[in-house]
């Protein structure tokens, strides 16, 4: 789905949440006549449910918001399906004539969940994609040539460099969800920064507690401490979500080697494309190292000299 079709398709979804809304309190009676008969304080709710489809498109509209505002989108379709099978219900027994159209509504009314978390995704995993790509490709900038095709005749197969071939590309592509798993959550940051290699301060606290004979006491073994959790993990599985949608626009970055040259992953990646018309100020979060950080950075560094 291209980013001006995806931004499209976001703001009708707003605009409907919106206009539903509005139509909570100019007619609150059609609302009332489809509440379940075991809710109480029916005409609260239908007021409350309609300042909540408002806040919903109103989070939608807004950039930072937008992930949020999508969660609470299903939440609130999810809550609000009773009423609507209440309301097919009772136009059903009436034999209305959109009794049908109702009807069909409900099974309709999960694509509007799907719809919605499709603007769940945490947007900031698009920048770590492209760093991580970064560092591979530079990585493994061999300047050796590699034979990439084969005959059966006595042609001279053909000769590539690795640093500029197919075969790179797929390498680093098939491996760059699994560099993922060396990461750690930094509950101690926010946005983006709190996904980054090495052990949060809580953890090289409670290692350095350990370390020197201090019983710490986790709902896990000390030999999982560094275990990869459940939210990096995630982190995995949404990157190779994110490669497989951007595929083709990393193989037309990779293989215009003049594009290459001039214009960094992050920025045709993330803030031309994934990013483009969604907040990106994820793009211009950079981390400054404690001076705790460089502190142990400096007597690690020593100790492996000394080693």
């Amino acid at each position: 789905m291209s980013p001006l079709l995806r931004l499209l398709l976001m703001y009708i979804m707003a605009t409907l949440y919106i206009i539903a809304g509005i139509f909570h309190f100019v007619t609150p009676e059609f609302y009332l006549a489809i509440m379940p008969n075991y809710l109480p304080y029916h005409l609260e709710l239908v007021y409350l449910s309609g300042v909540a489809e408002i806040i919903c498109g109103l989070m939608l509209y807004l950039k930072r918001t937008r992930v949020f505002g999508a969660w609470l989108t299903i939440a609130l379709l999810i809550a609000i399906y009773p009423a609507n099978v209440q309301m097919a219900q009772n136009y059903w027994s009436k034999d209305h004539p959109q009794k049908y159209l109702l009807l069909a509504r409900l099974p309709f009314q999960f694509v509007f969940i799907w719809w919605a978390y499709q603007y769940t995704k945490p947007i900031e995993h698009a920048k770590l994609l492209a760093q991580e790509l970064t560092e591979n490709f530079q990585a493994h900038n061999s300047p050796s040539v590699i034979e990439t095709s084969y005959s059966l005749d006595n042609k001279q197969p053909k000769r590539t460099k690795y640093s500029e071939s197919e075969t790179r590309l797929i390498e680093t592509l098939e491996n760059v969800c699994d560099r993922f798993l060396k990461y750690n959550v930094h509950a101690e940051r926010s946005g983006s920064l709190r996904y980054a290699r090495g052990r949060s301060q809580t953890m090289e606290t409670l290692w350095n507690l350990r370390n020197k004979g201090v019983k710490v006491v986790l709902d896990v073994p000390d030999t999982m401490w560094d275990a990869p959790s459940a939210e990096i993990t995630q982190l995995k599985k949404y990157c190779e979500e994110m490669v497989e949608e951007q595929e083709e626009n990393i193989e037309q970055w990779y293989f215009d080697k003049q594009v290459r040259n001039e214009i960094p992953l992050e920025k045709y990646l993330c803030e031309d494309r994934v990013l483009k018309n969604r907040d990106s100020s994820c793009l211009r979060e950079v981390y400054t190292p404690t001076d705790q950080e460089t502190t142990n950075a400096k007597s690690k560094g020593d100790t492996e000299k000394i080693d």
